[in-house]
């Protein structure tokens, strides 16, 4: 909500922040394991 979005849609959002001391590593990381999270909770 704090970037202006209704509370419908905020409530499923995920906001990140990347700055330069992230790598591609640390990217791929984040990406991984969101797959496997939301795999988990569209199975609930």
């Amino acid at each position: 909500m704090a970037i202006g979005l209704p509370h419908e849609i905020a409530k499923g959002a995920l906001r990140t922040t990347f700055g330069d001391e992230n790598t591609k590593e640390d990217i791929d990381y984040l990406v991984d394991s969101l797959v496997e999270i939301v795999g988990k909770l569209r199975k609930m």
